[in-house]
């Protein structure tokens, strides 16, 4: 399995790819694929990560698995240098994969999402990251819902907004708080009700950390990412002034 970026370049070619310190790289990747073709991808993943895919119940929830495993390792591959199939990860306590020390001296940090038919790669150097995607589902976007992971502020702007606007606020503050709470690496353990979400795209979030030694406050650039239509995503940056660059690709089959 290969990529071809959008110039028609294939992404192999152009090995390594390099990002400096401050941008931030997002790649858009659609996972839908021939059925033949998911063993190819199944090809470049881990023992570990084919351990995985087999947990998931559902056939198309594995496929999606395998596909955006496959989608990361290619991209981190082009910026390593390195073969899809020798990108090595360590996982955090919290289980968030990471490059593994022996292949990070470029300080890549990246962060993977997918949800339905489309996969979100981000990258950066030097500082933590997160990203979210969601596929917008209307059924989901309830206000109990909501409720459960708005904090008491954002509770009664939304109960005042528009209800013309809840369907895109709700995914909005779902997907940034979810990249901001991603970009910490706590995992699930951090409750989103505990921190407000920026309300406009590019302003700062403050997440208080108070297992943390000694207790602290992380503070991350929150952006909203163009995304194709019916979902929505985000990405989350430690510190601030980013430059974001949009890369996307088709598969070469």
């Amino acid at each position: 399995m290969k990529a071809e970026l959008k110039d028609g370049t294939c992404l192999e070619r152009r090995w390594p790819l390099t990002i400096d310190q401050g941008n931030v790289h997002i790649w858009l990747v659609n996972m839908r694929l021939p059925s033949h073709r998911f063993r190819d991808c199944n090809e470049l993943l881990a023992d570990e990560e084919r351990t995985r895919a087999r947990r998931f119940r559902f056939e198309r929830d594995r496929r999606r698995f395998i596909v955006a495993r496959a989608a990361l390792r290619i991209i981190l591959g082009a910026y390593l240098g390195l073969k899809p199939t020798h990108v090595v990860f360590s996982y955090s306590a919290a289980g968030k994969p990471e490059i593994r020390a022996a292949l990070s001296d470029s300080r890549i940090e990246f962060n993977l999402s997918h949800s339905q038919d489309q996969c979100l790669v981000v990258l950066t150097r030097h500082c933590a990251i997160g990203a979210d995607i969601e596929w917008i589902q209307p059924e989901f976007a309830t206000e109990d819902v909501a409720f459960s992971f708005l904090s008491q502020k954002e509770q009664k702007r939304f109960r005042a907004s528009d209800p013309v606007d809840r369907l895109t606020d709700f995914f909005r503050y779902w997907t940034r708080k979810e990249a901001c709470v991603k970009a910490l690496g706590d995992g699930i353990s951090f409750p989103l009700r505990s921190f407000k979400a920026p309300l406009r795209s590019g302003r700062v979030a403050r997440l208080f950390r108070a297992n943390a030694v000694p207790p602290h406050v992380f503070r991350c650039s929150v952006y909203d990412i163009h995304s194709p239509p019916d979902y929505c995503a985000a990405v989350a940056i430690e510190g601030t002034k980013h430059t974001l660059k949009y890369l996307d690709w088709k598969w070469l089959l």
